[in-house]
């Protein structure tokens, strides 16, 4: 994953002490992850100019980011006058990989042949096959059947990535229906084939 980085700057006087909450859960100054938060002070609170405010600001460094830290951050920032808070969502989308559950074609039946792929991405992939590198057309003049079943759900703001079965039926196989099929999914994070 890539490195995500989210500031919170907050102003006050006495000069505001910022922690930092993930789906209302304290988080460590530096996680077992190797998350950083990074706090800085600015302005002189009040010791050349009375009226000057005192600025504290704090980033949040999330490392080679992962699904599971999908959810809601909050900066809170408190002093002896009281405190504030603000909350940002934080969507981690994962390209998807695909696992060929296996690499010939399975007769189950007298001329039907099956082939399987198992995709996990986030957000949910799109799921084509193709043979020979030209996609499988899929309609009532076609031998081919496709079937989709999520094993698991997942949305957006989950901690969760989708993972999906997607299996190919070739319906009266026959010697020119060898070749080489390939399960390929795409989601707005990137595509992956086996």
């Amino acid at each position: 994953g890539i490195n995500v980085n989210i500031t919170c700057t907050a102003t006050g006087k006495p000069r505001p002490v910022i922690n930092w909450l993930r789906n209302n859960a304290t988080l460590r100054s530096i996680s077992d992850r190797g998350d950083i938060i990074t706090n800085r002070t600015m302005g002189d609170c009040g010791i050349s100019d009375p009226a000057s405010q005192c600025v504290s600001s704090s980033t949040l460094e999330i490392l080679n980011s992962v699904a599971s830290d999908s959810g809601v951050y909050t900066c809170v920032a408190t002093n002896e006058a009281g405190s504030d808070k603000m909350s940002t969502p934080l969507y981690i989308i994962v390209a998807p990989g695909v696992t060929v559950k296996s690499n010939h074609i399975v007769v189950t039946s007298p001329n039907t042949s099956f082939l399987q792929c198992v995709v996990t991405a986030k957000p949910q992939a799109s799921i084509k096959w193709t043979k020979n590198r030209v996609t499988l057309k899929v309609d009532s003049n076609t031998r081919y059947s496709i079937n989709t079943s999520f094993i698991q759900n997942c949305s957006l703001s989950s901690t969760n990535v989708c993972v999906t079965s997607s299996t190919l039926e070739i319906l009266n196989s026959v010697a020119s229906d060898s070749g080489v099929y390939t399960c390929v999914a795409t989601n707005e994070a990137g595509s992956d084939a086996a």
